[in-house]
């Protein structure tokens, strides 16, 4: 079982967590000790930047599809 933060009752899984080939030079643990634990403030921060950068690439497509549909409209004959 894992070990539980009194404090919270979570789950500490940054001992366990093994990061990413990408990642070879970090030690064990340290890439997720970045973040600590699921409902700590900078990892909450990290999670919003993440989603607002989603939002933000998902517009930037939907916009140049767009544009890609206005482009095509007006070479259309007719």
């Amino acid at each position: 079982m894992f070990p539980t933060n009194p404090a919270t009752g979570m789950v500490r899984f940054s001992q366990y967590y093994q990061p990413p080939d990408g990642l070879a030079g970090v030690p064990k643990g340290a890439f997720a000790m970045i973040y600590g634990e699921p409902e700590t403030p900078r990892f909450l921060a990290a999670l919003q930047r993440l989603k607002r950068q989603q939002r933000k690439k998902e517009r930037q497509t939907r916009q140049a599809k767009q544009r890609v549909r206005a482009a095509l409209r007006k070479m259309r004959p007719g």
